[in-house]
């Protein structure tokens, strides 16, 4: 691979991260070339003056020069700051709307379809017509225990002290 197109890749890779790397994280990156041709290429754009090089001890840092980027305009922040605050309103608004379906829908699917309740309704009148007949059966025995045999018993049972 020649040096020129290790530099443009490397430039554009600087570019496009905007962040400080080490050669190792270059290489890395950029598995296409070798250390030293990168090392190479970070030499030629620092003398270039494309990338600032900051050393710390041995250890050798390269960042983007940061000049050479777009300039934003105020407005343009600002604007992008409103637009942003619309959208985190209506992205609350949604998502209320989101708890308020998903609310109807548990309540609806938790709910009785028509069949289930008219098949509960049926099952709850047959349950009424044996108790109907138990009772009827039961009053037809004959008069059972009176108020009175209620109130002897009581008595004969928890005396008074």
């Amino acid at each position: 691979m020649s040096n020129i197109a290790c530099k443009g890749d490397v430039l554009t890779f600087f570019e496009k991260e905007n962040r400080p790397f080490s050669v190792i994280d270059v290489c890395n990156a950029l598995k296409n070339y070798g250390k030293t041709g990168i090392s190479r290429a970070l030499d030629d754009l620092v003398e270039e003056g494309s990338i600032k090089e900051k050393a710390y001890g041995k250890q050798k840092v390269y960042v983007y020069d940061q000049n050479k980027l777009p300039s934003f305009d105020e407005n343009e922040i600002k604007k992008m700051e409103v637009q942003s605050a619309n959208l985190s309103v209506e992205l609350t608004e949604e998502q209320k709307k989101l708890k308020s379906v998903s609310e109807e829908l548990k309540r609806v699917t938790s709910s009785l379809t028509k069949e289930e309740a008219e098949k509960e309704l049926t099952q709850v009148k047959e349950k009424l017509k044996e108790i109907e007949t138990e009772v009827k059966s039961l009053k037809a025995k004959g008069p059972g225990i009176t108020e009175a045999d209620l109130k002897s018993n009581f008595e004969i049972n928890y005396p008074c002290y």
